[in-house]
């Protein structure tokens, strides 16, 4: 088999002009494919990055029973929820909310949403929505303001308000009874998700407590931010077992549609990978039918003394394999440098994007690539080889058995 592979290695840079030119489409078409695999990891990454920074946390803790309706009866003890969460380790910040659905209105319209009481300096370490007031837009819950709500730019459009502008608060205490409160807007707030920019407001947890008739240690929901983003599942199950009264939810249960993004991720680099070598397979079979019918004679003479068939297809196999084995390693350290530059500076979209649309993600991407990725590519260059070289193999040998 080492004469087999020697010859194999030999005949592949016989003609080494088109050999090379093969093995750079080859890189080429590696480098494309595997850099939006990257792309795409970078991406996902980005749109469940902005929906955990900004909406979702790492975890969420609730009373048992409460729904997304927000109850406004469903409340918990804020010092039950810190003394249990006192030993679980992994947990670097965390926000206690209220939330009531709320009415906003103005002297021209009316906006229904979700309210959330937050403390403004707990808020900042597990929300990064203070970031998103541009400048000359206010601030997020200044003490300077008597009475502040942070609103989306959405939100100011629709009820024609700007900052500083009153606004009444309508919504329902625990109680049942209807609160009317007077706020005025402290800022204005602009993030990459439409639905969560109609649908929330900020307000301070003591500027609804006395309207809401409940103690300072009321709240409906605590919001935590891990050190690691890989420990949701782990420091979810540790909860859970000294939280057996409260409601737990990471992430992806908060908002099911970042766990299906996440899913698509690996099906659609699969795809992605799959398009791009069958594409180069076609492309690499054209090439080693040439070499093989070039090579007829040799291949005759090599049958002749002695050679079986089975030898001389493993041999247009390893120069298949081999080719593709070239090309893919310089189009994956192509990939690899792109992916070091663009992971650091990003890669900026903003050119293909309008500022007036929400599309869920941030508009600079910083691709990455998984050791997956570097596995999956494997496999497939294994199979292209063979789907490349089965027909130059089927040609070779019939032909020498039809000449028979």
């Amino acid at each position: 088999m080492d004469v087999i592979i020697k010859l194999a290695w030999k005949n592949l840079w016989r003609e080494k002009r088109r050999s090379i030119l093969m093995t750079g489409i080859i890189a080429i078409g590696v480098f494309a494919g595997t850099f939006v695999v990257a792309f795409i990891n970078g991406w996902m990454e980005n749109g469940i990055d902005e929906h955990t920074r900004m909406q979702t946390s790492h975890l969420q803790i609730h009373a048992k029973g409460y729904t997304d309706a927000n109850d406004t009866g469903k409340l918990m003890d804020k010092r039950k929820v810190e003394d249990a969460i006192a030993n679980v380790e992994g947990i670097a910040n965390v926000s206690h909310r209220l939330k009531v659905n709320a009415l906003l209105t103005t002297a021209e319209t009316s906006v229904g949403l979700v309210l959330m009481g937050v403390d403004a300096d707990d808020e900042k370490k597990v929300s990064d929505i203070e970031k998103t007031i541009g400048t000359g837009n206010g601030t997020f819950l200044a003490d300077e303001t008597d009475h502040p709500i942070v609103i989306s730019r959405h939100t100011a459009q629709k009820l024609n308000t700007r900052l500083n502008s009153k606004i009444i608060v309508a919504f329902q205490a625990p109680n049942g009874e209807m609160q009317e409160v007077m706020f005025r807007v402290g800022g204005i707030y602009h993030t990459n998700s439409k639905r969560f920019d109609n649908a929330t407001a900020f307000a301070r947890k003591e500027d609804l407590q006395p309207y809401m008739y409940i103690s300072p240690y009321d709240i409906h929901e605590t919001a935590i931010i891990l050190r690691h983003f890989d420990q949701c599942r782990a420091v979810k199950e540790t909860m859970a077992k000294v939280m057996k009264n409260f409601s737990i939810q990471s992430w992806n249960e908060v908002y099911p549609l970042l766990e299906v993004l996440s899913a698509w991720r690996e099906i659609s680099n699969i795809l992605l990978l799959g398009i791009f070598f069958s594409a180069l397979a076609f492309g690499i079979m054209n090439f080693m039918l040439m070499s093989v019918m070039e090579r007829e004679a040799e291949l005759k003479m090599l049958e002749r003394i002695g050679t079986s068939r089975r030898r001389i297809a493993y041999m247009i196999r390893t120069e298949t394999v081999a080719l593709l084995a070239i090309g893919t390693t310089a189009g994956i350290a192509l990939c690899l440098m792109a992916v070091a530059h663009f992971s650091k500076h990003g890669f900026d979209i903003s050119f293909l994007l309008s500022d007036d649309v929400n599309y869920g993600f941030s508009s600079v991407i910083y691709p990455q690539m998984a050791f997956s990725n570097f596995m999956e590519i494997v496999v497939f260059v294994f199979l292209t080889g063979l789907f490349a070289s089965t027909i130059p193999i089927r040609k070779i040998t019939h032909t020498h058995k039809d000449k028979q």
